[in-house]
């Protein structure tokens, strides 16, 4: 029997800044004001595994993941 405990750290620094544009109208663009952030966390990750007979192997896995978000 076989047990794996994982952390993973990630760290996010995104910057946006720009202009929108209403095309087909007669109004100067749009400004938008720079933005910034910073995202981290910490994902873990567990797994069990063991091997019942020499063809066979029996396994378990639960994970957290997370994906860094956008500017609105």
């Amino acid at each position: 029997l076989k047990v794996n405990a994982e952390l993973r750290y990630t760290n996010v620094d995104q910057k946006f800044s720009g202009f929108t544009a209403l095309l087909f109208l007669p109004v100067p663009p749009i400004s938008v004001p720079a933005n910034a952030q910073e995202l981290d966390t910490w994902t873990p990750r567990f797994s069990v595994n063991s091997q019942v007979t020499p063809e066979v192997m029996m396994y378990a896995s639960a994970a957290r993941g997370w994906k860094a978000g956008s500017f609105n």
